[in-house]
C-alpha cells in the first residue's frame, strides 16, 4: 500500500508544479553557476570601483565551490518548501481523511509523500550534478566528475534530515506553516552550529561540509539515527493528529 501511495504521489509531482519547479530551480543553478563564476573577473572590472579578484583567474575549483554553495544554502530551502506542501496539503484539505476510509495504514499517508519528494528531488540533483559537471569542463577545459557526484550523495543526506523534519512539522500541526517551520527551523539550526568547530565535527551539522573528510563521516553516522528517530517521532505525532474532514463530505 506504501508503494501505492508513493506511486501516486510521483504522479501528482510530475503533473503539477512541484516536480517542474524543483527541477528547473536545480538545473539553472548547475548550469548558470559554471557560468558566472568563468565570467566573474569581467563582471567586477563592469562594476568599476578598482575592484580585483585576489587569487587569479577562477578556475573548475571555483565552480565545484559554487555548486556546492547552491546545495548547501539554495536548494535546501527550496526542499523543505515543497516538502511541507506535498506533506501538509492533503492533511489540511481533507483529502488523507477521505483516504482512511480505505483500508490505509495511517503513517502511509505521512510516508509516501515525504518518499515522493525524496525521490524527485534526488533525482533532480543527480541531473544537475551531470549538467554542471559537463558546463564546467566546457568553460574551463577541465574538471572532475567523482568530486561532485560526491558531493551530492552527501547531500543526499542532508534532504533526507529536512525532509523529516518537515514531516514532523506536518504530524504536529497538520498545516504546511508547522511543516516548513519545523523544517527550516531545523536547517537554520544545523547551519548555525557547522560554524561551531567543536559541535561541527561530531554531529549533523557536520553535514554542510559537503566536501567530505572525517567530519562529514561523523555527521553521517550521527545523522541516520536522527532520521530515524525523526521519522519515528512524525509517525508517533501524526497518529494522535486530527484529521480535517474533506469539505465535499
Amino acid at each position: 500500500m506504501l508503494w501505492i501511495l508513493i506511486r501516486h504521489e510521483l504522479r501528482g509531482m510530475l503533473r503539477t508544479w512541484r516536480a517542474p519547479v524543483i527541477a528547473g530551480v536545480v538545473l539553472f543553478l548547475a548550469l548558470i553557476g559554471p557560468v558566472t563564476t568563468k565570467l566573474m573577473p569581467q563582471i567586477i572590472s563592469l562594476a568599476g570601483g578598482g575592484l580585483e579578484i585576489l587569487g587569479g583567474d577562477p578556475t573548475w575549483v571555483d565552480a565545484n565551490a559554487q555548486w556546492a554553495s547552491d546545495l548547501s544554502q539554495v536548494i535546501p530551502l527550496l526542499t523543505v518548501m515543497v516538502a511541507a506542501h506535498s506533506i501538509a496539503q492533503p492533511l489540511s484539505s481533507g483529502s488523507a481523511a477521505l483516504l482512511l476510509a480505505r483500508p490505509v495504514p495511517r503513517s502511509a499517508l505521512l510516508l509516501a509523500p515525504a518518499v515522493a519528494n525524496a525521490i524527485v528531488t534526488g533525482a533532480a540533483v543527480m541531473i544537475g550534478v551531470l549538467g554542471n559537471t559537463v558546463m564546467t569542463m566546457i568553460l574551463f577545459g577541465e574538471g572532475q566528475t567523482v568530486q561532485p557526484i560526491a558531493m551530492a550523495l552527501r547531500w543526499l543526506v542532508l534532504m533526507a534530515v529536512l525532509i523529516a523534519a518537515a514531516a514532523l512539522g506536518a504530524a504536529l500541526r497538520g498545516s504546511m506553516a508547522g511543516a516548513a517551520g519545523v523544517g527550516l527551523g531545523v536547517y537554520f539550526t544545523l547551519a548555525l552550529l557547522s560554524a561551531v568547530p567543536g559541535v561541527r565535527d561530531y554531529s549533523p551539522a557536520g553535514l554542510f561540509s559537503l566536501e567530505g573528510g572525517e567530519t562529514w563521516v561523523w555527521a553521517g553516522l550521527t545523522a541516520t539515527p536522527l532520521i530515524a528517530l525523526i521519522g519515528l517521532a512524525a509517525v508517533r505525532a501524526f497518529e494522535r493528529l486530527p484529521l480535517a474532514s474533506s469539505p465535499h463530505s
